[in-house]
């Protein structure tokens, strides 16, 4: 009777020390979590602040390009009454002309970039080492 008196005693006491163990776990955890918790709040705020300042820059570079530049021009309608097919204005004077960048000087320009991007190899010279090594030489030209 005794014994069992104890055994019931020592069980009681393991379960008691369980659950506080248990207790003191969940604590801990709850802890950490909440710390976690914080860390993304205040990371989820600073995202907030910085796309709300962010929007903000927006905002006022939109204002000062409208004042500066936008609401200083002034609106003609000359150049879009002018048809295309007068964009070289018959070589009459006074007469608006549509031209391409830098004339003939820019599309021969745009002509060689095109070629060098386009074809590569004429830009090596023609007598290459590899040209000569496969062409057998001639006992009359020693």
């Amino acid at each position: 009777m005794i014994v069992e008196f104890m055994a019931d005693e020592v069980n009681e006491h393991k379960e008691t020390v369980k659950k506080h163990r248990q207790m003191v776990e969940n604590k801990e955890l709850e802890a950490k979590r909440a710390a976690e918790k914080k860390v993304q709040d205040q990371i989820e705020r600073r995202a907030r602040r910085a796309a709300k300042k962010k929007a903000a820059e927006i905002a006022k570079l939109r204002e000062d390009i409208e004042a500066t530049f936008i609401g200083k021009g002034v609106p003609t309608e000359e150049i879009l009454k002018s048809p295309l097919v007068e964009a070289d204005g018959y070589g009459t004077k006074e007469t608006p002309v549509i031209g391409v960048f830098g004339g003939w000087l820019g599309q021969c320009m745009m002509v060689f970039q095109t070629l060098a991007r386009k074809y590569p190899t004429l830009d090596r010279d023609r007598k290459s080492g590899s040209s000569r090594k496969g062409t057998p030489k001639s006992s009359k030209s020693n």
